[in-house]
């Protein structure tokens, strides 16, 4: 059953759908372990944080490359434990279709962010979002609508407890936006909704 019900109650006005969200009153299942961050230590790394938490197929190297100027930024350190349930959802989905990804952006400063073109509210600001990107080997129709629909099966599992966001660029698509922490929301609607339309549970 799924733990949204598909009706759209706002636009954002900036192509974000807003969804009405069915409450859910049960014990936490198994996307609990995904709410579980600790702040980071006294002079703990940016890569030790993120490992210790469990993210197997992301590195901190990747989250922070800003792309356009070949350098890496680390988001505050207070802004640190926000990605961790973004990751683990990337992971989840790094898992089920058995290659890598690549991620085309990770935190952004406000700089940067206006440099890319990013929204003013863009949850990449907050480190709270990640676009990853199929590899070119993986990109043919099949590879793409698997990861449209692994992405989508992902958010009908967890929108509800991470106030999970995704975003498709494509009816098919080779990149995907994925963020949490804000507000449980979808967009393009003409490629999203297709897409979460397939992937709702019966």
């Amino acid at each position: 059953m799924p733990r949204f019900r598909q009706r759209v109650i706002s636009d954002a006005g900036d192509g974000w759908q807003i969804v009405e969200q069915e409450p859910v009153h049960q014990a936490m299942g198994p996307a609990s372990h995904t709410l579980e961050v600790r702040e980071p230590e006294p002079g703990e790394g940016y890569q030790d944080f993120i490992s210790w938490h469990g993210i197997r197929h992301f590195t901190a190297s990747e989250v922070t490359l800003f792309r356009r100027e070949a350098r890496h930024v680390e988001p505050p350190r207070p802004m640190w434990r926000n990605i961790i349930p973004t990751l683990r959802i990337c992971d989840e989905l790094r898992e089920e279709l058995g290659h890598p990804l690549a991620v085309g952006n990770g935190f952004r400063n406000n700089a940067y962010n206006s440099k890319v073109g990013g929204r003013p509210s863009s949850r990449h600001l907050y480190n709270q979002a990640i676009d990853l990107d199929l590899p070119t080997a993986h990109r043919g129709p099949g590879h793409r609508r698997k990861f449209a629909d692994a992405i989508g099966r992902l958010w009908h599992e967890h929108a509800d407890a991470l106030r999970m966001g995704v975003g498709f660029y494509q009816t098919e698509p080779t990149r995907a936006h994925i963020d949490t922490g804000y507000r449980a929301r979808f967009w393009e609607r003409v490629h999203a909704w297709p897409i979460l339309q397939r992937t709702q549970s019966p």
